[in-house]
């Protein structure tokens, strides 16, 4: 069993390494108050509201962390556009957590869309949606655009364990 001396030079060994953390980036919502009774209605607790608290969960949290111990962290993952996504993002940069993780997601995204814009892929429901969307906006915005429905498809398929199926996928992502 290791003693507080191997834990103390873990930890110094691990202090500025670099990590890059992928995974589900969750927000922890907390709702603290004091119970007095039980609802009449359901057997549920009737919460005094006192205050509420926000915390990094998911991988934002193994993130959070790492960076506690000394470690150099970069996550990356997917953040919803909205109030809760903005805390997020908040707190990872209190934290010192870099997103160039998610820099990297996007600019493999962006890539691989421009790719399936050139000549070399041949016909593909998405290909197609996206030239349309060239003639009409600019190649520019129908890249970037082609990248967001690639990273929907991936993270449909993630969400419930499929694999890349080329007519399933365009139709669904284009239809």
């Amino acid at each position: 069993m290791p003693g507080t001396t191997d834990l103390r030079a873990l930890l110094e060994r691990a202090r500025g390494r670099s990590v890059l953390i992928l995974g589900d980036l969750m927000l922890d919502h907390f709702v603290i108050g004091r119970v007095d009774r039980i609802s009449p209605e359901a057997p549920v607790p009737v919460v005094q509201f006192d205050h509420e608290s926000y915390r990094l969960g998911g991988a934002a949290n193994v993130a959070n962390n790492v960076a506690a111990l000394g470690g150099t962290v970069e996550i990356a993952g997917i953040v919803g556009n909205d109030p809760e996504g903005s805390r997020l993002l908040g707190s990872l940069r209190h934290a010192g957590i870099s997103k160039r993780g998610s820099k990297l997601t996007r600019s493999h995204l962006v890539n691989s869309a421009t790719i399936i814009l050139s000549p070399r892929i041949e016909d593909h429901p998405l290909k197609a949606w996206g030239l349309s969307l060239a003639e009409r906006a600019g190649r520019g915005k129908a890249r970037v655009a082609v990248a967001r429905r690639l990273a929907i498809t991936m993270l449909a398929m993630w969400k419930n364990d499929s694999s890349y199926d080329a007519a399933l996928s365009g139709a669904k992502v284009c239809g």
